[in-house]
């Protein structure tokens, strides 16, 4: 059959070229069209819930909102883990769902049991923005010197925020910094008093005097009127004026008993920019399955037209982080992988043949077979990135060319063909001769990718791209070899008048001398040789063993991030000139080009930071601009001796996308975490904190702390149940005034054309700020008034600033990075000095997790997956071969071929990964090719009467060239 197909591809040669060309611009509309991102998404798929409850302490955010939606999110189809936060006034909840489940569906499952959970009046859990943790692809900053902060944030969230969410692909914008307008009522406790009134009150004619209405419509002659009732706050005016009640003709108006003043929406994070204290900006989610590409595109076109026309005079938006910026780089690299190396094919496969229209029919397949690449992930609608198409072997690609080609010429110095006809037979011919070779070895690379499909959650998300990419690259190679490379082959090689096309370089004539010279040596001494083959792989698996181990080669994103975490009980205002001052030591570094801080989290609760943690997004200049020897390790130690010197802070270094991945995978931001699960927040916090102690200890560990481990000071409002029965007040009725009085509630809403603007009620600032005068807020109780302070006791004590949960159960974990060692061998003394030190008692236990959970999850499905590899790839041999002694000669080949590869990671320092792995199973593919090829040639020679010895030598001798050629492409291609 492969016979059948080669001879049509010559006998057809110009149609053969036209399919191809066909197929290619095929592949060229799938290239501009398929989603191309610089790191794959590799969390799982999340939905998360997210419920604000103003004022509520995390205690009774925890009880009240996230055990009652926990409740009924359990068992919800498809979902394979759950965790949630229950922090200051909202709870969040995430849920993660197997592998192939549809995301849209799952939403909707979600989004009818939340209809059914059992949570206090006028609570609205709803469903986070329909993004991934790698969607913040666009960071923003509004910059003005006529605007206030408070008009900037209008701006952002009425103009610049819509216009940008109309941009396909956009999942969510999310404004932080400045200030959300808002209108508060300041009651003032003693007016209040006077008048026999309540915060109540105050509420109900709040509520009861902004409202628009319908009449229906009258009959005016020939016209119809709509009836309107208007009666909606249109300025502070009207609020002063609403009425509360009246006596003898005269009204008590909110303006008697209260100060109605323009504020903001009470904060629980800001933004800072350099050597700014306060800035306002923007963050841009991109929706699940949308292409990055096409959505930055979009939101450029957005941001110009903003800021052309679409903007008050002097106001702009100034980009700080765009992913495009990543992305481009990801094509940059792509396009100079392609270049260079089928430059590089080409060159090599000249050195060799001395051929340059072989040449170039070699390289014309690496193009050809990316295009195939990118058509397959276009049809399966799975997007590109750096790791798939910047992993893949040019020179292996091309071996199945090489071979046909060198074949070819081969056959042609031995052979001239005088007329076309004979060209055409002799192409066709030499071709046939090693089509068999090229189609199995080719096989046994896809084969030897299975333990890569075989890899699930987040290290199957990373390596799945890369294997399926390979695949249609190997199979558009493969199809191209067999069919185009003939056909080019018939139409461009021809012989010279006075014989031989071409004749082979004079060094390959003496590398071929040397070579038959010293494998003759070898042949006559084959037990020494085998024994020394036997001693080479028993010290290659043995140095392999000693490798250290990580998950993967950490991705240099350009840029990074520095997590400042202050003592749990500082304020907005003390963190905002904290950060301001790390800041301004990172900005004395000569690399650095700009500084942003998010601090805290936004109004819309997307995130779950307090404002004792601070994000800085530090971007560096280009690495050519950096001090002479300067490296980012080397820049990252110099910040962190400059940061120590800040009192009262701990920081973490880390990326972008990195920690939005490690947040996402695991729940904390950290490489390694060590989980407790149990009850006791108290007993749990002793165990990490002895564990803590005794990984701090191990060489590697940096950056090591409890994560979120924060105890605020609290005011703790306790109502006495027998003051209140006396007083015939009810426990709801002083909660509620509680509330109201210290957190505020949103009583109504004022328009300014199409902006609303939120009416709070609530004590005036000095109140709240007293604790002396909070205990004299009156309560109503009949007809008399008590104070607060006369019904509960009111103290200062501490709780925790946030809860985590995981499995419906508490969590706390430690966590740590690793720096100057492999991930797997800290792991396994942190691990050891953690069980010699610590116990956990009953209804307690300790789980390890992060990177390490996923490198030990690959390698232990890897250790079963490749036998069966294996088992499938000696098949493929023995078909290839007709012989099983032919196909167990290349399988005890293999181990020690691939000691090169332990003994070159053991000489750089470079760890064993699952990339390195995913490496050797590559090899595994070439050796056999190898194999393949020098097999052949033997069985060939043996067929035409000569002994094995010498058979062995004439056919390894004679496929010297191939062979050298395809091991040096494999190599040289990667560079």
């Amino acid at each position: 059959m492969l016979g059948a197909l080669i001879d049509l591809s010559v006998k057809r040669r110009l149609a053969t070229v036209a399919t191809a060309l066909v197929i290619a611009a095929l592949g060229v509309h799938a290239y501009l069209n398929t989603p191309i991102e610089a790191f794959p998404d590799v969390t799982n798929i999340q939905i998360d819930v997210i419920t604000q409850v103003q004022g509520l302490a995390p205690p009774e955010v925890e009880r009240q909102i996230t055990i009652p939606l926990e409740r009924e999110l359990n068992g919800t189809p498809g979902m394979i883990g759950m965790r949630s936060e229950s922090l200051f006034g909202l709870s969040l909840i995430y849920l993660t769902f197997e592998d192939g489940a549809d995301y849209f569906h799952q939403r909707v499952l979600v989004e009818q049991r939340l209809r059914m959970a059992e949570v206090p009046e006028g609570v609205a859990p709803h469903l986070g923005p329909e993004d991934t943790p790698l969607g913040q692809i666009y960071y923003y900053r509004i910059v003005s010197a006529r605007h206030t902060l408070t008009e900037i944030r209008s701006e952002q969230e009425w103009n610049i925020g819509p216009r940008l969410r109309r941009v396909a692909g956009v999942a969510d914008v999310v404004g932080r910094g400045g200030f959300l307008e808002e209108i508060h009522v300041e009651v003032d406790p003693a007016r209040l008093l006077a008048w026999g009134l309540t915060l109540e009150d105050v509420e109900g004619a709040l509520e009861e005097a902004s409202a628009n209405v319908g009449g229906g419509f009258l009959r005016a002659g020939d016209q119809q009127l709509v009836v309107r009732g208007v009666g909606a706050f249109a300025a502070a005016g009207d609020i002063r004026e609403a009425v509360l009640y009246a006596e003898n003709g005269t009204p008590v108006t909110i303006g008697d008993v209260a100060r109605v003043t323009m504020s903001h929406v009470p904060r629980q994070g800001a933004n800072g920019y350099n050597l700014e204290l306060e800035n306002c900006g923007g963050v841009v989610y991109m929706r699940l399955g949308a292409n990055p590409s096409l959505v930055l595109d979009g939101i450029h076109e957005a941001i110009d037209e903003l800021n052309e026309s679409g903007l008050p005079d002097g106001m702009r938006l100034v980009p700080l982080y765009d992913r495009s910026v990543l992305v481009e780089r990801t094509l940059s690299t792509v396009h100079h992988s392609l270049i260079e190396g089928a430059l590089l094919c080409i060159a090599i496969v000249w050195l060799f043949l001395r051929s340059l229209r072989g040449s170039l029919v070699v390289g014309i397949v690496i193009p050809l077979a990316l295009l195939v690449a990118f058509l397959g992930l276009y049809l399966i609608d799975l997007p590109a990135n750096l790791i798939s198409m910047g992993a893949i072997d040019f020179g292996i690609l091309v071996d199945g060319a090489v071979i046909l080609i060198e074949n070819v010429i081969h056959r042609m110095d031995e052979r001239p063909p005088r007329t076309v006809g004979e060209r055409l037979r002799l192409t066709a011919e030499a071709a046939r001769e090693v089509a068999r070779p090229t189609l199995f070895s080719m096989a046994i690379i896809v084969a030897a990718l299975i333990p890569v499909f075989a890899l699930e959650r987040v290290e199957g998300r990373i390596f799945r791209p890369l294997a399926l990419t390979y695949t249609f690259a190997l199979l558009g190679a493969l199809a191209f070899s067999l069919t185009v490379v003939p056909a080019l082959a018939a139409l461009v090689l021809r012989a010279r008048a006075h014989g031989s096309v071409h004749s082979e370089p004079r060094f390959v004539t003496i590398l071929r001398g040397g070579y038959e010279r010293a494998l003759g040596w070898l042949i006559d001494r084959r037990p020494i040789v085998l024994v020394v083959a036997v001693i080479a792989a028993v010290l290659g698996m043995t140095t392999a063993s000693h490798l250290g181990t990580e998950f993967l080669p950490e991705l240099d994103e350009g840029d990074f991030t520095v997590l400042v975490e202050l003592p749990t009980s500082a304020s907005l205002e003390v963190g905002q000139q904290t950060l301001l001052e790390v800041r301004r030591r990172l900005l004395t570094f000569p690399e650095v080009r700009e500084i942003d801080t998010k601090q805290g989290r936004p109004e819309d609760g997307t995130d779950n930071e307090s404002v004792n943690m601070g994000e800085n997004y530090v971007r560096l200049l280009p690495h050519d601009r950096w001090r002479d020897g300067m490296t980012t390790e080397l820049l990252q130690d110099e910040m962190r001796d400059l940061l120590a010197g800040i009192p009262g802070i701990r920081f973490n270094f880390s990326q972008p996308i990195r920690d939005n991945v490690e947040e996402a995978i695991s729940g904390v931001r950290g490489q390694v975490v060590l989980k407790c699960y149990g009850t006791d927040l108290v007993e749990m916090r002793r165990l990490l904190l002895a564990a803590l102690e005794a990984v701090r200890g191990v060489p590697g560990v940096v950056d090591a702390s409890l994560y979120r481990d924060r105890m605020v000071p609290q005011l703790e409002i306790i109502p006495d149940r027998g003051r209140l029965a006396r007083a015939g007040v009810s426990m709801g009725f002083v909660q509620r005034a509680i509330e109201v009085a210290l957190a505020g509630r949103v009583a109504a809403e004022l328009w300014r054309g199409e902006r609303l603007v939120p009416v709070r009620v609530r004590l005036p600032e000095s109140e709240r700020e007293d604790v002396g005068r909070i205990g004299e807020l009156p309560i109503s109780a009949g007809d008399a008034r008590v104070p607060l302070g006369a019904l509960a006791d009111i103290r200062i004590a501490p709780g925790r600033s946030s809860i985590t949960r995981e499995s419906n159960s508490r969590v706390l974990a430690l966590k740590f990075n690793i720096d100057g060692r492999d991930l797997g061998s800290v792991v396994a003394d942190a691990q050891a000095a953690v069980n010699a030190r610590v116990t956990p008692g009953d209804g307690y236990r300790f789980v390890w997790g992060g990177e390490f959970e996923n490198q030990q999850r690959a390698m232990e499905r890897l250790s079963y997956v490749i036998p069966i590899a294996i088992l499938i790839v000696l098949g493929l041999l023995v078909v290839a071969l007709g012989s099983l002694r032919g196909a167990s000669t290349v399988l005890f080949v293999t181990p020690t071929a691939m000691t090169g590869g332990a003994f070159l990671l053991a000489a750089s320092g470079v760890n064993l990964s699952v990339s390195s792995m995913i490496g050797f199973i590559a090899l595994l593919g070439q050796v056999a090719l190898a194999s393949l090829l020098v097999l052949g040639a033997i069985d060939e020679k043996r067929r035409a009467g000569l002994p094995l010895l010498k058979a062995a030598l004439e056919g390894s001798v004679g496929r010297f060239r191939a062979v050298l050629m395809t091991t040096l492409l494999g190599m040289l291609g990667l560079v």
